[in-house]
């Protein structure tokens, strides 16, 4: 009786500090369910699914959204400023920032409009908020980014990308953020574009 106890003991005693098994769900997908479709000089020809707020202000990112600008840069905050129109709080008027042609092939213009002198920090990510792209530059007024997306191994044909952006000035860290879909199509037209769309 006593040997049968002894072995009980020792298995209840492994098991008990066997380590549990935790499911890792492996990284998260993220939808991004449309586009604005623009043409090659900026025009906004209108939405291909269902576009979530592109190229506007958005007022609340989740901690991995936020994760995704935190990448080290060597620019300062040091002579940016914003005219009281664009203060935190405000509306923000002329604040502009969209991303054309879309979609696009290789190559995409992000345009912006800021007033003032302004940080701004922008990323391209994939839908599990992999950082592809990066750019982050001291820029003022008017000003026009060359986005080269041509590279086939990282930005995939019919696939949407997400370009999370956010300009800062001294003052006023990330006064506007927001991100915009920018959707890389190889195809012959634009219907063979729009059928990647969810």
């Amino acid at each position: 009786m006593r040997p049968l106890f002894l072995i009980l003991l020792m298995l209840v005693l492994a098991t008990a500090c066997t380590p549990k098994k935790t499911d890792n769900p492996g990284p998260v997908y993220h939808d991004f369910p449309g586009i604005i479709a623009t043409n090659e000089i900026g025009q906004i020809l209108g939405n291909v699914g269902h576009e979530d707020g592109d190229w506007s202000k958005d007022s609340l990112w989740t901690q991995d959204e936020e994760n995704i600008l935190s990448y080290p840069d060597t620019v300062t905050l040091d002579g940016t400023w914003i005219p009281p129109m664009n203060k935190p709080g405000d509306r923000g008027i002329g604040n502009i920032i969209l991303g054309f042609p879309n979609p696009l092939s290789s190559q995409a213009i992000l345009y912006y409009y800021t007033g003032g002198v302004v940080k701004l920090k922008f990323a391209v990510v994939d839908h599990y908020y992999n950082r592809l792209f990066t750019w982050c530059h001291k820029v003022t007024g008017t000003t026009e980014v060359n986005l080269d997306l041509s590279d086939s191994t990282k930005f995939k044909n019919g696939e949407i990308y997400r370009l999370y952006y956010s300009m800062s000035a001294s003052g006023h860290l990330e006064f506007w953020k927001g991100h915009g879909d920018l959707l890389i199509c190889r195809g012959l037209s634009t219907a063979d574009c729009y059928s990647h769309v969810p």
